[in-house]
């Protein structure tokens, strides 16, 4: 019997079903984030990106040397380019984040696919790769509030690449990459400490590469006519811009140790305390680390940086959101199932309050914060059973 057209449609469609899958939820994710750029209107986009890229239309070279944003050189170029593109401002600079939107979920695809190859089929790894550009935390940071945290959150991603590829170097080096980019990639620290004491391949000079590559970030301002201790001196200058415990991240200084002027140094003693919690428990009890763990670790890093440090955004648990999206297939597979209900509070969360400043939705703070704080401990325990799976299987 011969073959129609239509079974020649249908052939071709279950054929090649997966790559019509992905690329219409390629198409979709653009399609979303060409919506959310005609948002305009947050208080940080008007008050703050629209002004600095009017400045860098009017003159590269006095805004520059002026220091018309409080970012560092690395964005400042971006939005120096941007300002020249010959499109809204909250298309362009929108854009420049999007971009790096996609850049990350490459790089998410490929640790998934190429470190953890043995746990699932790679169709599932870019599946879950596409899903990452669907996050609400991922399409409304940058798409409609045109921030850059999708920027140095991608570099980070390429440092734990590199870190699982054993290519220390470059990861140092693509550390002070994302450090030039926005200051919170410090967060990430605690793993590159813990690290170096478990892996003799780091060593401690590689520290300097993360340290040039800042300073060659602060060149072109420098070269403008900004003095370099004004240039070098901006992040110091940031870390004390915010006198307020919270600024809307939902962790527990919403309800307790409210007063920054008294409360700021202990807040700043509990997450060293916490932090060197962690470092003690695993150098004294686990030799190698394993990928998944460094994945886990680094999640964990970031939140516990947010959840105890004070004068916390909202924003800066964005690698958070990111990694995550890595660490669901991870505890999966391990049978680590409440990773689900972690993740889901936690996105839920991050919904909640960036809809607050992007749209003026209002919410319960008490529930909020009750949904961060507990996604935190179920993935704090997850983390516990995690390392104890590792200290067993060493010993």
């Amino acid at each position: 019997m011969k073959k129609g057209v239509d079974y020649r449609i249908r052939e071709i469609f279950f054929k090649y079903l997966d790559e019509i899958m992905i690329g219409v939820l390629f198409l979709f994710s653009l399609i979303i984030r060409f919506h959310f750029l005609k948002h305009g209107t947050s208080s940080d986009f008007v008050g703050y990106l629209v002004p600095w890229v009017n400045s860098y239309r009017e003159s590269i070279r006095s805004s520059f040397r002026e220091g018309v944003s409080d970012y560092y050189v690395a964005y400042n170029v971006l939005l120096a380019i941007a300002s020249k593109i010959p499109i809204p401002t909250n298309y362009s600079v929108g854009f420049i984040s999007c971009l790096f939107d996609y850049f990350t979920g490459i790089y998410i695809y490929r640790i998934l696919s190429e470190n953890f190859s043995n746990l699932f089929t790679k169709k599932i790894y870019l599946y879950i790769s596409i899903a990452y550009l669907f996050i609400p935390t991922v399409v409304l940071n940058g798409a409609a509030w045109k921030q850059c945290d999708a920027i140095y959150s991608f570099f980070v991603v390429v440092l734990i690449k590199c870190l699982l590829d054993g290519k220390m170097r470059t990861a140092f080096i693509v550390f002070g990459v994302a450090f030039s980019f926005k200051q919170q990639a410090i967060f990430i620290l605690p793993l590159l400490i813990i690290l170096y004491f478990l892996n003799d391949k780091i060593k401690i000079v590689y520290t300097v590469y993360s340290v040039l590559v800042y300073l060659i970030a602060g060149l072109p301002a420098i070269i403008m006519g900004r003095s370099a201790l004004e240039v070098y001196s901006i992040y110091l200058n940031q870390s004390d811009a915010y006198h307020e415990m919270t600024l809307n991240y939902p962790n527990l200084y919403l309800i307790a140790m409210t007063d920054y002027e008294k409360c700021h140094i202990y807040a700043k003693i509990l997450t060293v305390f916490v932090l060197a919690l962690a470092f003690a428990y695993i150098c004294c009890r686990i030799i190698k680390i394993s990928d998944e763990n460094i994945i886990f670790l680094a999640a964990w890093s970031v939140w516990t940086c947010c959840m105890f440090l004070p004068a916390m955004h909202q924003r800066y648990d964005y690698l958070v959101a990111v990694l995550m999206i890595i660490c669901l297939p991870l505890a999966i597979r391990e049978k680590y199932f409440q990773i689900i209900i972690s993740a889901f509070l936690f996105y839920l969360s991050n919904i909640i309050t960036y809809s607050y400043s992007l749209f003026g939705d209002d919410y319960d703070s008490i529930f909020v914060m009750s949904c961060n704080v507990i996604a935190y401990i179920i993935f704090l325990d997850i983390i516990w059973k995690s390392f104890k799976k590792e200290e067993k299987r060493i010993c």
